[in-house]
């Protein structure tokens, strides 16, 4: 195994599983939080654990961090990528601080932009289509708001190791421990954080959001195997448990386009052959607490497969898409790229023969009309 990477929730694990599948390195995403058996395969060159971690508190997702970091430094895997999210949710600085003390203290190099997505670095501060993330939705989220765009003032308050600035690395008497934060405002910046992390030998531990790990995927010289073409999706079940404004916008633009919703007792294959892409009606108190709700879906999921059998599922928000995956036992994802950037498409592990494709986003991600551009790129019945 070449690289682990822990990230904090479900979308983001699979999304960074789909950067490095995308480009031919084979790639396994897992809710268990275990490095034994089936996750230690053989042909996986990396591994993405979703720890579930965001909502935690800092001593919790940090022993998380410590616990997995230590037991890879010890398997002798020579990699580790702490996924991050992109508008800084979750306990970023102490789970690097646990990272870096599993190591030893190496230092790790953090470059929180993601260009394609419209968050770049400035300065050492984090800007959403150019706002401070601080001056967009995010700062009012339900269970993790941002309070604070520049990065390491952030970081400095949760946790204890010395933040520098990407130059540092450049000093003579080698990368002193701690997080070296890198600005980012084009793909090209993030290209050049990936090849130094790639060649520099004393670097091992990385951390950011996808497109740090998408560049390191694009430049490592590691196996990689012939792409097939992503799957024909004619039949899909929407589902969103997220209450980001974007999600919500996304769910109108598609029922004014023609998107039919439906109750979930109603699906058979008989209205999946008839509707083809179905939004799933919410059931229950949606504006009740969210985690509450993620589980609420994954359950009513799990009980319209038993008498419908879509091609896919098409889940927002990283908590839904993890109750999805505990109610359907936790089974392993096998992540196949990109349908659009930010939304990847994995293959969920069964018993049986069917395939069962999930697609997922995050809940601040994608154009209003993203849900009918999916349907375009994978729907060719025509």
């Amino acid at each position: 195994m070449r690289m682990l990477v822990l990230a904090d929730d479900l979308t983001g694990a699979l999304e960074a599983g789909a950067k490095f599948a995308g480009e031919g390195i084979t790639s396994l995403v897992t809710t268990e939080l275990s490095l034994s058996p089936p996750s230690m395969r053989s042909d996986v060159e990396v591994l993405v654990i979703d720890t579930d971690s965001r909502h935690l508190s800092p001593s919790d997702a940090g022993r998380r961090v410590r616990i997995l970091s230590s037991l890879a430094r010890r398997l002798g895997i020579r990699y580790l990528y702490k996924k991050t999210d992109s508008t800084l949710r979750g306990n970023i600085g102490r789970e690097l601080e646990c990272l870096s003390t599993a190591f030893d203290g190496l230092p790790i190099l953090y470059a929180p932009a993601y260009p394609e997505m419209g968050r770049t670095v400035v300065d050492g501060h984090l800007l959403v289509g150019g706002r401070p993330v601080t001056q967009t939705e995010l700062s009012e989220d339900a269970l993790n708001p941002i309070r604070e765009s520049h990065i390491p003032t952030l970081l400095a308050s949760q946790s204890s190791l010395p933040v520098f600035s990407l130059p540092s690395l450049h000093c003579d008497n080698g990368i002193p421990s701690g997080i070296h934060v890198c600005d980012g405002r084009t793909d090209e910046d993030i290209t050049a954080c990936a090849r130094l992390f790639l060649e520099t030998q004393t670097l091992r531990l990385a951390a950011g959001p996808a497109a740090l790990a998408h560049g390191i995927a694009r430049l490592a010289d590691w196996p990689r195997k012939i792409l097939a073409p992503l799957p024909s999706v004619e039949r899909c079940l929407i589902v969103s448990g997220s209450r980001s404004e974007v999600s919500v916008r996304q769910m109108e633009c598609a029922l004014n386009c023609g998107f039919r919703s439906s109750s979930p007792t109603n699906v058979t294959d008989e209205l999946l052959a008839s509707l083809s892409w179905i939004i799933l009606e919410p059931a229950g108190d949606v504006h009740g607490n969210p985690l509450q709700i993620a589980r609420q879906v994954g359950t009513t999921i799990r009980d319209v497969l038993q008498q419908a059998t879509p091609d896919a599922l098409l889940i927002f928000g990283g908590d839904t898409a993890r109750a999805v995956v505990q109610a359907l036992g936790s089974p392993g994802l096998h992540p196949l790229g990109e349908v659009l950037p930010g939304v990847p498409l994995s293959r969920i592990a069964r018993p049986d023969t069917r395939h069962l494709y999930m697609m997922t986003k995050a809940g601040g991600f994608g154009s209003n009309g993203i849900i009918a551009e999916l349907r375009r790129q994978l729907q060719r019945k025509d």
